[in-house]
């Protein structure tokens, strides 16, 4: 009889009939089908050609069946829950991709059936941990080739030979250089000092010290004795990574040779073997090496020797001859060897190597690790996943194992694999973790409680990890030594190793399941001898049977602000100690959550806790958002309410942090420093400083807003409160260049002056705008600074323009001129702006960045004497002009481009690239960086032009310029661009639409076959087209975001490497990638071509669309592809074109093509559309 676990398990799968008549109800629901439907519900009226086309669909029974087999419709889960049955369910077996093809095909389909049963497959959890993992295809990493004999040397052991006297292993040292090989036998418990004996008689005393050995990791060679040993002598020590002896070649591949000369000449009892070693050793040395065309003992001596008795001469250099024949000998070694190594490298790269990023998962191969349970044939093939935390080399990792795994945590790359997850599938949680040694380990999450009992022993009710709730209510008794070294705390708060259900000591106890209590009520209830959990007198809280209650000390007053300050001044703050101490848990607990916004960041999940006499973040966000820190003068100890210290230890960083909240923007200090799951903290100071309104019944917190009196206009307006904060200590000479008394004085006048030309016709004047009270009492401010200034005066122009303000981002109000009408009579100034793909394209190489934002830049430069008159413009204070270049002028992009391309014209494209009043400084590394910012700041002190230093960001090793983040791996998203594409709310309208798609067209670079993705909406917005947002729009404006929200990395195209083509065509578009491969031996897009034919293309046949997408591919690219020295590799997947270039006869559309390609150093070479990419996603 089946055991009802069984049952269990298929229970838990929905019943194919159920689902069956889910596809029934659910069939008009997919409007993909109703073509279908409508078709077959009146099929006699279709025309032939019709009826054709749908010969292949048939209702019956209510189900809507494509040749024979039932059509899932896309609603719901339901695909999702038929792959279950015919995948995880223990009558299906987890079969393979093929196997769940068939049995699913058998009676059911759908478009992308294929697809979907691979990546179900593919992402299951069980079948990543039991299959064999597929032999990976990894590059050799040879060794180093060395210089001279017996510098560099491997070793290893050969254990468990038979016993001859008291030898039971041979020690194999190999000499790197010319393989010359020793064989020494020694017992089977040699150790670290024998060892060194060993190398003194046989290596060290005959060939001297060596400067590297590669060995395994035995206990032997990786003994602490013998590497302080190595550090003394100057030796540097290598070891081969956990579970691959292949990194230690050298020695393994001479351990079979040994084994089987022994195996060829030792007797029959196999008790002599030891005397067979020295003529093991001379057979070895005297057989011609594979990777040095010599013998060893000829690469080492410089002759043959005579392998028996003979009277034939041997070849012995003669003594002046000896050096000059040795050294010629070692040149010849040293060649082979590095053509040796040569090989190895190019044998294998027929496959792009697997590599890891620092925090990806992986599965790591059991096979090789002893588990010892019951059976290791049902043991899981696989192991983890585990997270990687470091990358050793190309084929070696660091991962972050459980503590109950006792080897050793780097890992050779074949032995891991990558983890496939798919979000809608949970994953199995797993405990307890696997251990080494076959027995049942539990971790423990926290102590909940304890208690002492009468015999003077501890119970301590348990939280174990990985268990659910039920299981706390067992309570297990732990003895003495449990904790470790800790027979009976005196008091169990104070215990930092056994923490008290009422103390965080950083430890994975979640919040939630935890009570805090104030240090003033903890000093009280102990002067008055009374338990801290329930207030009575008798006992201490480690044995009260109570429980915790709410101190009403603690509940929620009406004056919160006060409350606050009274916690604050009890918590001060002292120089080099900071109270850490939370409040109560129940329904009133001060413990809320909100989102802060950082500065052009993402928001962050942010705890407000009134027991947190300070600031906190994670390290984690310092990290992800590159936010400076400032290093503490005197380190920080966070101390618990029982007087402990966290784990993490005491605190060196801080961090000062502009963020918004309720659309407030606020600084303040925080202390960098783990925190658990919550990214930052705020505390009582945060509190005290905002006096925020906190709702208690809803547990919604907000900021008083009150009525503006006046209107907040722009902030880039004015200079920064304190000019050189943040401003690097090197730069602090150009405080000019940051300063308010600079930037406030009239610039002067010089031949970069903007003039302004009128036409004929047109009028040139506009009506005054209307404004509200606040805006008209921030109006005159203005006007007062900036008559004050110089920059405006009073006008008796016979033209005006009005003013007006315009909302910004955020909340405030930019105050500008409407220069609509005097644009309009303007003679245009066609000075060119610079590409954003031209600038991006000096970028190659860099890795330090610094970017510097002009203030007002337009204010900086003058208008042309005798034209401040046509800048007029008209307020209801009066008519004014300006004397300096504002915003909304039509020539002042050009006019002010001009002016800085002109100033740094030495500097444009070698280490600086210019966009208007945005800077961007680039090196290759420090010191050459520092000199560039240095000689930039010089030209703009000189030229009186003045930085917004709070703008300025130095020495970083990512900036956002020009809307995207530039770093030395390439060009990505910034995360602001990629949160509004996440959070865009479904268009309603035709603009909305349009919105999206403006907002959407900036990203394009990013993605992949954008106009074929964005086409439908586009469709939309056409004119004369009536609106319908269908399930066909709605796929386009999620599968927009979702290409946007995981678009790749761009990499600097670098023209000292090859570059990558890939190109496809199809009846309607061309498309085509540029790639390079970059240091991880994979190849990187540069960028992505999707293009529709026009005219006459479409007519063309499908070579010379083929032809024509390699053409117009070269075209776009052609600021990189034109003159390369190492040619483009074009793949296309038409085979007729691989020999076109090579043809002698075109017409005459192919001699024409022919020319323009000349420029271009390329090879075409056949790729089957299978294996294409992302182009060939056209066809």
């Amino acid at each position: 009889m089946l055991p009802q676990s069984v049952f269990a398990n298929i229970a838990a799968v929905l019943p194919e009939k159920e689902i069956q008549r889910q596809i029934e109800a659910l069939l008009h629901l997919d409007e993909s089908l109703d073509e279908i439907l409508a078709h077959l519900q009146d099929e006699s009226k279709a025309p032939p050609s019709v009826r054709k086309g749908f010969k292949d669909y048939e209702m019956e029974a209510g189900l809507l069946f494509y040749q024979g087999r039932i059509l899932v419709p896309d609603v719901g889960t339901l695909r999702k829950d038929l792959l279950q049955i015919f995948h995880d369910s223990p009558l299906a077996g987890h079969p393979g991709r093929q196997r769940t093809l068939e049995l699913l095909s058998r009676a059911y389909y759908w478009p992308g059936i294929r697809a979907d049963v691979y990546i179900h497959v593919d992402s299951c959890e069980t079948c990543q941990r039991i299959k064999l993992p597929k032999p990976k295809l990894i590059p050799a990493q040879p060794l180093e080739v060395p210089s001279r004999p017996w510098q560099h040397i491997s070793y290893d052991f050969i254990t468990d030979l038979p016993k001859d006297g008291p030898n039971e292993c041979v020690l194999m040292i190999v000499d790197s250089f010319t393989k010359y090989g020793l064989m020494i036998a020694c017992p089977k418990k040699t150790k670290a000092p024998d060892l060194v004996e060993l190398f003194l008689r046989h290596v060290w005393s005959a060939y001297g010290m060596p400067e590297k050995t590669v060995s395994d990791r035995g206990t032997v060679f990786n003994n602490k004795f013998l590497k302080a040993l190595y550090q003394r002598l100057g030796i540097d020590p290598h070891f081969s990574s956990a579970y691959h002896p292949q990194s230690d070649g050298q020695t393994e591949r001479l351990n079979p040779t040994l084994e089987h000369f022994l195996r060829a000449y030792a007797s029959v009892n196999q008790n002599d073997w030891v005397k067979w070693l020295p003529m093991a050793q001379f057979a070895y040395n005297n057989a011609v090496h594979s990777s040095t065309g010599k013998s060893p003992f000829k690469a080492l001596y410089g002759w043959e020797p005579a392998l028996t008795p003979s009277n034939i001469p041997v070849n012995v250099p003669e003594a002046e001859e000896l050096a000059n024949t040795m050294e010629k000998q070692w040149q010849e070694i040293a060649s082979a060897l590095r053509q040796s190594k040569d090989r190895m490298i190019r044998g294998k790269t027929t496959e792009i190597p697997l590599s890891f990023e620092i925090g990806e998962e992986a599965w790591l191969d059991a096979r090789n690790i002893n588990l010892k349970t019951k059976s290791p044939k049902l043991t899981d093939r696989r192991l983890g996943p585990f997270k990687v935390t470091e990358k050793i080399s190309d084929t070696a990792y660091r991962l972050e194992l459980p503590t109950t795994m006792r080897v050793h945590d780097v890992f050779y790359i074949g032995l891991l694999s990558k983890v496939k997850r798919d979000e809608a599938r949970k994953w199995e949680n797993r405990p307890p973790p696997i251990t080494v040694d076959g027995e049942e380990e539990y971790l423990v999450e926290g102590i909940m409680d304890s208690r002492e009992t009468k015999k003077g022993k501890w119970e301590y009710l348990v939280k174990w990890k990985g268990y659910g709730p039920e299981e706390n209510n067992v309570r297990r008794k732990l003895k003495a030594s449990c904790p470790p070294r800790d027979n009976k705390p005196s008091n169990p708060l104070k215990s930092s190793s056994a923490p008290n259900k009422g103390t965080s000591t950083g430890s994975a106890v979640k919040p939630g399941n935890l009570h805090y209590v104030s240090k003033e009520e903890v000093d009280r209830c102990r002067a008055n001898n009374q338990c801290i959990k329930c207030g009575r007198k008798g006992h201490r809280a480690a044995v009260c049977r109570t429980g915790w209650k709410v101190p009403g000390e603690l509940k929620p007053k009406e004056d919160k602000g006060k409350e606050l300050a009274k916690v604050a001044e009890a918590e001060p703050e002292s120089e080099n100690n900071i109270e850490f101490v939370c409040i109560s848990k129940s329904n009133i607990t001060p413990l809320l959550n909100i989102s802060i916004r950082l500065k052009d960041q993402a928001e962050i999940n942010t705890l407000i806790n009134l027991g947190a006499t300070t600031n906190f973040i994670s390290p984690t966000i310092i990290e992800q958002f590159k936010i400076p820190t400032i290093t503490l003068e005197k380190p920080l100890t966070v101390t618990m309410l029982d007087g402990s210290t966290p784990k993490q230890g005491k605190i060196w960083k801080k961090a000062m942090i502009t963020f918004y909240f309720d659309g407030h923007p606020m600084t303040h200090d925080f202390l960098i420093s783990p925190i658990g799951n919550h990214s930052a903290i705020l505390g009582i100071k945060w509190l005290k400083k905002e006096t925020p309104e906190i709702d208690w019944s809803t547990r919604q917190l907000s900021l008083p807003i009150a009525s503006p009196k006046t209107a907040a206009i722009a902030q880039e307006e004015e200079a920064d409160n304190s000019p050189l904060a943040g401003i690097p200590e090197q730069y602090h000479v150009y405080a000019k260049v940051f300063g308010e008394e600079e930037f406030n004085k009239l610039p002067p006048h010089r031949h970069y002056d903007i003039g302004i030309e009128l036409t004929d016709d047109g009028p040139l004047n506009s009506p005054l705008y209307s404004m509200t009270d606040a805006e008209s009492i921030t109006l005159k401010e203005w006007l007062d600074s900036k008559l004050k200034a110089g920059k405006i005066r009073p006008s008796k122009s016979s033209i005006s323009s009005p003013v007006m303000f315009v909302p910004k981002k955020d909340g405030s109000r930019r105050l500008v001129v409407d220069y609509r009408q005097l644009n309009n009579r303007t003679k245009k100034n066609v000075y060119p702006l610079p590409r954003p793909d031209d600038l991006m394209s000096k970028l190659r190489r860099a890795k330090i960045f610094t970017k510097l934002d002009l203030q007002w830049g337009y204010n900086n430069v003058r208008v042309k004497e005798g034209d401040e008159w046509k800048t007029a413009f008209c307020t209801k204070y009066g008519l004014f002009e300006s004397l300096v270049m504002t915003f909304g002028l039509t020539n002042a992009p050009a006019a002010f481009q001009y002016f800085m391309n002109n100033l740094f014209q030495d500097l444009l494209d070698v280490y600086v690239i210019i966009y208007l009043d945005n800077i961007l400084i680039f090196s290759k590394n420090e010191i050459e960086h520092e000199a560039h910012v240095h000689k930039v700041l010089q030209q703009l002190e000189t030229a009186q032009l003045f930085c917004k230093g709070s703008k300025c960001e130095f020495h970083r090793t990512w900036v956002e310029y020009l809307g995207v983040i530039v770093s030395d791996q390439g060009f990505s998203l910034d995360f602001l661009k990629i949160q509004a594409v996440q959070e865009w709310p479904v268009p309603a309208t035709v603009k909305q639409v349009q919105s999206f798609l403006g907002f959407a067209n900036f990203l394009r670079r990013f993605v992949a076959n954008f106009s074929h993705m964005a086409q439908p909406l586009h469709n939309l917005v056409k004119k004369e087209t009536t609106w319908k947002w269908t399930g066909k729009e709605q796929t386009a404006f999620e599968g927009l975001k979702q290409a946007i929200t995981e678009a790749p990395v761009l990499a600097h195209a670098d023209p000292d490497k090859a570059y990558f083509l890939e190109t496809d065509a199809s009846g309607a578009a061309l498309g085509s990638v540029l790639s390079q491969q970059q240091s991880d031996r994979r190849l990187h897009p540069i960028g992505f071509l999707l293009e529709s034919f026009k005219g006459a293309e479409v007519n063309y046949n499908t070579h010379d669309k083929e032809l024509l997408a390699i053409i117009c591919s070269l075209e776009h690219w052609r600021i990189y592809l034109e003159g390369t020295t190492e040619p483009i590799t074009v793949f296309t997947d038409h085979r007729n074109l691989e020999y076109w270039k090579e043809s002698r006869t075109f017409n005459r559309q192919h001699a024409r093509w022919h020319l323009l390609l000349a420029d271009f150093n390329f090879q075409i070479v056949y790729r089957p559309g299978k294996q294409s990419g992302k182009p060939d996603a056209l066809s």
